[in-house]
């Protein structure tokens, strides 16, 4: 499975890089540019839950399978079409929606499949190992090699990032074992009725409940600068295509660091002063971010900022794995991804409109403003959770 999701996320890092650019190439209006992320991302808004009740509904290995292929023919179509010159900004926002799609299943399914491969006591560390192998290729190299390969050639990206979802897809086929969920569904249970016990189950569950709405605000907020900052690399920094992908691998690289203090801050500090602590640095990264226009220092406040997003959501992963029952978890997962990454094409729709009323470096600075009062909401959080 790891290597799987390896795979999948050098794919996702590469496109993460390549699609951005082929867009500025067809246009350079903020809200058409910001189209992109809300295609890419509205699956997650849509389908977050859906696909939290498949995952506790099926076997969660052929769920990997399908998802991996599927994004694999996808992303070929694309290659072939830009190969071809026949490329659209609305075949990019359908190609970014499937592509979106297939996400939302495939990280649910892996992210629900840990606790079934390791004890419940290294759960922190066995998230924060995936989480540091993941990023390696959808945040470092995915993204570098991306931009160079989309300066070299435009096809070049598309063709790899293919070539790595067919090659995750291969390597499901050799996880063995059968990994349904502990319980399924029973006799005339609907799925719309496995749906509403989820809801129902995190409604009375007070700290998960808050822990959803914080995870949302925070990439409502982030999703609003990063969604133009493809624009901001480009006009501001004077960046290039290769540049562009420079400044993305070097930025994720902060999730390498989340990745290793987010065990070490949960054994030290409560939960609510963790995450308060972790989001007011993305705040402030986000103001460093809109006040310079330097591309090293850029650089260097953006892996700030991924380093704090990194390990809250370490964090976050650790606690709903230990909480939630097994039965539930991909459906919790789902309400989860629903909160916070269905917010991200609300952000991207809204960093949009504002950079296209008052610059590109407005959503960092407003976002960073509005993080600090999720900051303050977080460490009021019960300190025993």
């Amino acid at each position: 499975m790891w290597a799987s999701a390896a795979a999948t996320n050098a794919a996702d890092g590469v496109r993460l890089a390549a699609l951005p650019l082929l867009a500025t190439a067809l246009t350079r209006d903020p809200r058409l540019i910001a189209g992109l992320t809300v295609a890419g991302t509205l699956p997650w808004l849509l389908l977050s839950i859906p696909a939290g009740v498949l995952v506790d509904r099926v076997d969660r290995r052929s769920a990997l399978l399908f998802t991996a292929a599927a994004r694999a023919v996808v992303l070929g179509v694309v290659t072939l079409a830009v190969a071809g010159g026949h490329v659209t900004l609305p075949l990019l926002y359908l190609a970014a929606f499937l592509l979106g799609a297939g996400e939302v299943v495939f990280d649910n399914v892996a992210q629900t499949l840990v606790p079934s491969l390791v004890g419940a006591g290294a759960l922190d560390r066995a998230n924060a190992r995936l989480h540091v192998s993941e990023v390696a290729g959808n945040d470092i190299a995915g993204p570098g090699l991306g931009g160079l390969l989309y300066a070299a050639a435009a096809a070049a990206p598309f063709a790899l990032g293919t070539a790595c979802y067919a090659g995750a897809a291969a390597l499901v086929l050799r996880l063995d074992g059968t990994f349904r969920p502990a319980r399924g569904a029973g006799p005339g249970i609907s799925a719309t009725a496995e749906m509403v016990e989820g809801v129902r189950w995190l409604r009375h569950q007070p700290v998960l409940r808050r822990l959803a709405w914080i995870a949302g605000a925070v990439m409502l907020l982030n999703s609003a600068a990063t969604a133009v900052l493809v624009l901001f690399a480009k006009q501001d920094l004077g960046l290039g295509d290769a540049g562009y992908g420079a400044l993305l691998s070097a930025t994720m690289g902060g999730f390498l660091l989340g990745g290793a203090v987010a065990p070490r801050l949960r054994r030290h500090l409560p939960l609510n002063r963790a995450l308060a602590a972790v989001i007011a640095v993305a705040a402030t990264s986000q103001f460093a971010v809109g006040l310079t226009s330097r591309p090293v220092a850029t650089a260097a406040a953006l892996a700030c900022g991924t380093a704090a997003f990194g390990t809250a959501s370490i964090l976050l992963v650790g606690v709903r794995q230990t909480l939630v029952p097994d039965r539930l978890l991909g459906r919790v997962n789902g309400l989860y991804r629903f909160c916070g990454l269905g917010a991200v094409p609300i952000g991207a729709a809204l960093g949009g409109v504002l950079a296209s009323a008052h610059g590109v470096r407005a959503p960092f600075l407003l976002g960073g403003a509005a993080m600090l009062v999720v900051a303050a909401a977080a460490a009021r959080l019960p300190r025993g959770a």
